[in-house]
């Protein structure tokens, strides 16, 4: 009996804890802007975040042309304000979040997980930021595994490094030294919030 009560309220707090965010803001999509578009990087401006699945709970923030009909890429802001939930469930939230990899890379990808993803984000003049964050560099937007473009972020690197090669320099990477290696095309951008209604 003791051991049915512990996981009736196990379950319970479970529940409890991933349960869906009431929306209480408008609704938005996360839009792309171009910082210094040229006309080959063109085709990443003006694009719309959404949702692509990479597993149960799982997916990266990736980029169409337009709104996904229906409605993968609609976002709020939590009752705090300070995470991105997007409407992907009923059941529970989908929130966006950073990744942060232990390979000292200089740029990670973004995610739209199953919870309520990470806080700390604001929308200011500069689009979707990260105020008081000493790691975050900005966004980028890269074509990727997907064969869709797929929205990461830049960590910002202190010191000397950081002055000999800033965004600003960054055009092409290479992702890796090994045979599964890939030149990708990188453009920096600032993600904007667009009302539903405007679209």
């Amino acid at each position: 009996m003791k051991f049915f009560s512990t996981v009736l309220a196990a379950l319970l707090c479970l529940t409890t804890s991933v349960s869906a965010i009431k929306n209480t803001t408008r609704q938005f999509h996360l839009r792309t802007k171009l910082l210094g578009p040229t006309y080959e990087r063109a085709k990443f401006n003006n694009l719309f975040v959404y949702s692509y699945h990479t597993g149960a709970g799982l997916s990266d923030a990736c980029f169409d042309v337009a709104p996904i009909p229906n409605g993968n890429g609609i976002a709020f802001l939590n009752k705090t304000g300070s995470n991105i939930i997007f409407n992907l469930s009923k059941d529970f939230p989908w929130g966006l979040s950073r990744t942060f990899d232990t390979r000292y890379n200089q740029w990670e990808s973004v995610t739209i997980d199953a919870g309520e993803g990470e806080s700390g984000y604001k929308f200011n003049g500069s689009g979707l930021v990260r105020p008081g964050d000493s790691s975050f560099g900005g966004w980028l937007v890269c074509d990727w595994a997907h064969a869709t473009p797929q929205l990461f972020w830049s960590i910002r690197i202190l010191g000397a490094y950081q002055k000999s090669r800033s965004l600003e320099d960054i055009g092409s990477v290479r992702t890796g030294n090994g045979p599964d290696s890939a030149l990708c095309m990188v453009e920096i951008l600032k993600l904007t919030y667009i009302p539903l209604s405007n679209i």
